[in-house]
């Protein structure tokens, strides 16, 4: 739309103006009360403030306004750069708080202009008749006279004095309300939800408050309300002024405690926001929404398809490769759109055009208040049919492989709404995508989000599909993996042995379902000490796997290397280094160097040299697992711990014991904070297991499974270093001198090994042979 179009009206709008001003004398009582309205009449400390030349219709000002400080500052700089007429544009979702930033900013500012003129555009009848009553009162229109005449007379006006600011506040679209607006050299401000102003001059998108100020308004409004409860408020209602608005009105009357009512607003916060008032908004929460909804449901089918959808969702950003990648799982006319680039991109578009969604990255992303307004207006049937739709979708983007790191930014992605729609039993395959994403939480190391999910899934699961489900078998085999993580060995044991007593008979050892259960379950033979166990349960699935699979697959190299740490915990180094050199080597070109699972093949490698006899090349392989789980993983992954644990043993084992002993303490103190000591209290038992002292002395960790324990570990070895290091600088690859039969001596853990002598002359801390 060029400036032209844009300033004056067309003949079809001159005439819809005549037609509106022929009515504009029967409506000047109207137009009185309006300006008693906005004048008020409760005295002269509740009056607008009065301009210079006496012509100002201002709003009251809101008493409870608060915060907006920036956003008020950058409304004021985008006004004094504009040239003079110029128009400034407030953007913004319904119920941001756009009204009474430009009231706000008015009432701020009063001292320099001589006149001050609220426009109401949300009506065209109204705006042309408060546009009209300007006229009158500059003089400049008479009863009678055409509107269009009067308008133009009132730009003419404007064009002789620079200190004026008209409001134009909730405008519709730029082609039906802007060729009434007020030309000149002072300064127009404009409230909208339409971003298409943005070409007719600046324009200032106004988010939501940010948490700080939600805080101090709920506790401005409220006596003796906490900055704590304060925020869960606000986050209950995502920092939307009007929702706090209305909340804190309808706490304030019914002197309701913060926590009761944040009870009852987590339960009944749609009913409770129906009944909250605003003394200075004219409109609840639901009635700002809706007639955007209905226009936008009628004029623009694909758009508010798209927008059901994600009110289906969490409020989280939406992915749209679900979209694009996926338009056979969505219903026509969106379908089609998604198919289409151009047009996909107009869907979206027209979203965040109407200011009804926002577009942070590759994705979009819908305020929860209105994702649940949206869902109420649904039928029982309606609001089914657009679960529905959102779990098909979300299944379909499922990669199916959550311990691939590559597919983890698309896991990340989906989480957030797989987990808001958790609750519903849905298909097999979005019941796989819960599973896949429970097992992602886990590979990402946060180990009680992901046993907490898997025990949520199995309670709502077992009573709808039965304990013999296919999908009730996989949520208890990755419960099962998730409690070895967490230490639980014996716990974890037990669920992987029920789980292979109700798989089907038939199953072959090659099927998904029986490798990821045999895996396990060998696993946790291992960790309670039944070694020889595991080693033969892992030795059967690797050969499965080999012959049926080949010995480059993805799932045969997995299987190798958690045979090879087997056969190192049973006494098999030697045999264990063979078999871990071959499948690091594939690893290495299968998935390549900077790949979580080929980090896990370097530790157990390192773990075999250095059983083996080879500590120098083990402390090599461990440092370079270390840097590749950091950089892959980051610091706070359980599995960088692990290799922390790795290279701090291999320091100690060369002599490097201060610096072991630092390394230990950190990762020690780290994992504590994570997991807290009832963790640590637990695994401390997993010493009264078979061989534990054989185990942990001379076997550093080998999986992500047995991280607890060594938090445990840390804190011996950081009490008996010092009494070692007394002794003697070193630790030797023998003992010189002689102790009691099946004690331990300072020079531990070297002699764990089976050392025949040792020299230390206290039996405080005695040899085990």
């Amino acid at each position: 739309m060029s400036d032209d179009t844009s300033r004056s009206p067309d003949a079809g709008t001159v005439n819809q103006v005549e037609g509106l001003a022929s009515g504009a004398v029967v409506q000047a009582q109207h137009v009185h009360r309006l300006e008693q309205h906005f004048h008020g009449i409760d005295g002269p400390n509740n009056r607008p403030p009065r301009a210079r030349l006496g012509l100002s219709n201002l709003p009251r000002r809101n008493p409870h306004f608060s915060g907006r400080t920036i956003e008020l500052e950058r409304v004021g700089q985008l006004l004094a750069k504009t040239p003079s007429g110029g128009l400034v544009t407030i953007c913004g979702m319904g119920a941001a708080g756009k009204t009474q930033v430009a009231l706000e900013y008015a009432h701020l500012h009063h001292d320099e202009y001589d006149l001050l003129w609220w426009v109401s555009a949300h009506d065209p009848v109204l705006m042309v008749n408060q546009l009209l009553a300007l006229a009158d009162r500059l003089g400049v229109g008479r009863p009678g006279l055409p509107a269009d005449d009067a308008l133009e007379r009132l730009h003419e006006r404007l064009h002789s004095t620079d200190r004026w600011l008209v409001v134009v506040d909730a405008a519709d679209r730029p082609d039906r309300v802007a060729g009434f607006l007020p030309r000149g050299r002072g300064n127009l401000l404009l409230t909208t939800r339409h971003r298409e102003w943005d070409g007719l001059g600046e324009l200032y998108e106004l988010d939501v408050f940010r948490r700080t100020d939600s805080v101090r308004f709920l506790r401005s409004r409220l006596d003796g309300l906490d900055a704590d409860a304060a925020a869960e408020i606000a986050d209950e209602l995502g920092d939307l002024p009007l929702a706090l608005a209305q909340v804190a009105g309808y706490m304030a009357t019914r002197k309701l405690p913060p926590r009761d009512y944040l009870r009852l607003l987590r339960t009944h916060r749609h009913r409770i926001l129906a009944k909250g008032e605003v003394m200075w908004n004219e409109n609840r929460l639901d009635e700002v929404w809706s007639v955007f909804l209905d226009r936008l449901r009628s004029e623009q089918a694909a758009a508010a398809q798209m927008l059901d959808i994600c009110a289906a969702l969490a409020p989280d950003p939406v992915p749209l490769w679900l979209f694009r990648e996926h338009p056979e799982q969505l219903g026509e006319p969106l379908r089609s759109a998604a198919r289409d680039e151009l047009d996909f991109t107009e869907v979206v578009g027209e979203l965040i055009r109407s200011s009804l969604a926002t577009r942070p990255d590759d994705s979009v992303q819908v305020h929860r208040l209105l994702q649940e307004a949206i869902l109420r207006s649904f039928g029982a049937d309606d609001r089914g049919h657009v679960v529905r739709a959102a779990i098909e979708l979300l299944a379909a983007g499922d990669p199916d492989d959550p311990e691939d790191a590559t597919h983890w930014p698309r896991y990340a992605a989906i989480l957030p709404h797989a987990l808001a729609l958790r609750a519903e039993i849905g298909t097999d395959r979005f019941r796989h995508l819960l599973t896949n994403v429970a097992s992602y939480t886990l590979a990402r190391g946060q180990l009680l989000a992901a046993n907490e999910l898997l025990v949520e899934l199995l309670r709502t699961w077992r009573p709808v599909l039965g304990q013999d489900s296919p999908d009730v078998l996989t949520a208890m085999n990755r419960h099962a993996a998730t409690l070895r993580a967490l230490g639980r060995y014996q716990r974890a044991l037990e669920v992987d042995q029920e789980v292979l007593r109700r798989l089907p008979r038939g199953v072959g050892a090659n099927d998904t379902k029986m490798r990821q259960v045999t895996e396990t379950t060998a696993n946790a033979l291992d960790d309670v000490g039944r070694y020889e166990q595991s080693m033969q349960a892992h030795r059967v699935l690797f050969d499965a796997l080999s012959a049926a699979l080949g010995p480059d697959a993805p799932e045969t190299l997995k299987s190798a290397s958690g045979y090879g740490h087997a056969l190192v915990s049973a006494g098999h180094a030697v045999r264990a280094v063979d078999l871990l050199g071959d499948t690091l080597n594939r690893r290495r070109r299968v998935l390549g160097l900077r790949h979580p699972a080929t980090a896990f093949t370097m530790t157990g490698l390192a773990l075999a040299l250095a059983n083996s006899g080879d500590p120098q090349a083990a402390a090599g392989l461990d440092e370079e697992a270390l840097m590749v789980r950091r950089e892959v993983l980051g610091d706070d992954h359980p599995h960088t711990w692990i290799a922390e644990n790795c290279v701090a043993a291999d320091l100690a084992q060369l002599g490097r014991h201060a610096e072991a002993v630092k390394m230990f303490s950190q990762t020690a103190q780290t994992r504590r904070r994570a997991l807290g000591p009832g963790t640590r209290r637990r695994c401390s038992r997993r010493r009264t297991s078979p061989r534990p002292a054989r185990r942990w002395a001379t076997l550093r960790p080998r999986s992500p499974s047995i991280y607890v324990f060594w938090a445990y570990m840390t804190r011996f070895w950081a009490r008996t270093i010092p009494l070692r290091s007394n002794a003697r600088t070193t630790w030797p690859s023998t003992c010189s001198g002689r102790a009691a039969p099946r004690k331990r001596c300072r020079c531990w853990p070297t002699c764990w090994t089976g050392a025949p002598q040792c020299s230390a002359k206290s039996t405080r801390i005695a040899c085990r042979r």
